[in-house]
């Protein structure tokens, strides 16, 4: 196995101090985003060993230790940064492959997905948080 490919996925424990194994990836990758959003943890996106990249989205419930899909991403994206914030769609900055002579083949893209409706919506920019938040 390539090295920085992962599948297995393991949890922390603070109060005992200890590790212990979860639910698995269903796909062995790397460079996708992770982010929690309501109680469950969100996987976005990534790349494999021989892959351009991948548009999966995949939920896991801790509570039920299950993971499944969801609808895929509109376009592949890698080196995925995802953040979730109650209420909000998760925003996303990640690169995807372009068929134009870049340096790299890929192109810096900033989306959002609505974990509710599973919509998705491409943006110039993140949004300023700072704007709706008190401190």
């Amino acid at each position: 196995m390539e090295s920085g490919f992962a599948k297995t996925v393991e949890r922390y424990n603070p109060n005992l101090n200890t590790w212990e194994h979860v639910c698995s990836l269903m796909t062995r990758k790397r460079s996708f985003g992770l982010t929690e959003v309501k109680g469950k943890l969100y996987s976005i996106g990534g790349r494999g060993n021989l892959s351009p990249g991948f548009k999966d989205v995949t939920v896991y419930n801790p509570e039920l230790d299950k993971r499944h899909n969801l609808e895929s991403a509109p376009k592949i994206l890698r080196d995925v940064k995802a953040l979730g914030i109650e209420d909000w769609p998760v925003y996303i900055a990640a690169r995807t492959p372009v068929d134009r002579d870049t340096e790299d083949g890929l192109k810096a893209v900033i989306t959002s997905c609505d974990t509710d409706t599973r919509r998705w919506q491409d943006m110039q920019s993140l949004p300023l948080i700072d704007n709706y938040c008190f401190f």
